[in-house]
């Protein structure tokens, strides 16, 4: 019998964070995290939760292995006060080795 741990999906993000300039109150900021599946098994995204309802995030298609994807979301800043913003949008997978994998979004509002 083969070990998921070895041969499960394996999503491996360009970069956990995405940073923006500084925006005016009001403003969607557009977001995207790049990824690769560099697993031997097909990637499955079961929730894409983000910790504030001002971020909507799109749901995302399965990734086969060696496949590349994009996770997109969009930020309204509208009502947010002035200041640094840090947002966590934490992906839940089928992955053994990153069941839980946690995106950051970070900025500042004029």
């Amino acid at each position: 019998m083969h070990s998921p741990l070895l041969f499960g999906a394996n999503p491996i993000f360009e970069s956990s964070t995405f940073s923006f300039n500084p925006v005016k109150a009001g403003t969607t900021v557009d977001i995207s995290f790049d990824y690769t599946n560099s697993g031997k098994s097909t990637l499955k995204f079961y929730k894409l939760d983000p910790d504030s309802s001002r971020v909507r995030v799109e749901s995302v298609s399965d990734v086969q292995p060696g496949g590349k994807g994009k996770i997109k979301a969009t930020l309204d800043t509208a009502g947010l006060p002035a200041g640094e913003v840090l947002i966590v949008v934490t992906i839940t997978t089928n992955a053994p080795l990153r069941p839980l994998v946690n995106l950051y979004i970070s900025g500042f509002i004029k």
